[in-house]
């Protein structure tokens, strides 16, 4: 992509989800503790009733880096997973799923 801002992310990594806040902690923290900062991290919930939305919006409080995403009723996993990668602006894109974690480095 040409052009782009300083306030476009380089890379962004989206992470569909639904009713599995236990690895989602886990993947999304793991995601925020990256060494390269130019990311952003989309999270697309598929209408969760186990507090990921809570969860979801106190953490994008504390770090803007942070998008939830929330599906309004389950429309299945491909459509959750299409709606991170359409909500993601990085050059690169990356999956994460909710239930695994990244090293510190790995985007770098």
């Amino acid at each position: 992509m040409k052009g782009l801002s300083r306030e476009t992310p380089l890379v962004s990594i989206g992470i569909p989800t639904f009713n599995r806040i236990a690895g989602l902690k886990r993947a999304l923290e793991s995601a925020q503790a990256q060494h390269y900062a130019n990311i952003e991290i989309i999270v697309s919930d598929n209408a969760s009733s186990d507090g990921t939305q809570e969860y979801c919006e106190s953490v994008h409080e504390t770090d803007p880096r942070v998008t939830y995403v929330r599906q309004e009723t389950n429309v299945g996993p491909e459509r959750n997973f299409a709606t991170a990668l359409e909500h993601a602006r990085g050059e690169y894109f990356m999956w994460l799923a909710d239930d695994d974690w990244i090293d510190a480095n790995y985007i770098s």
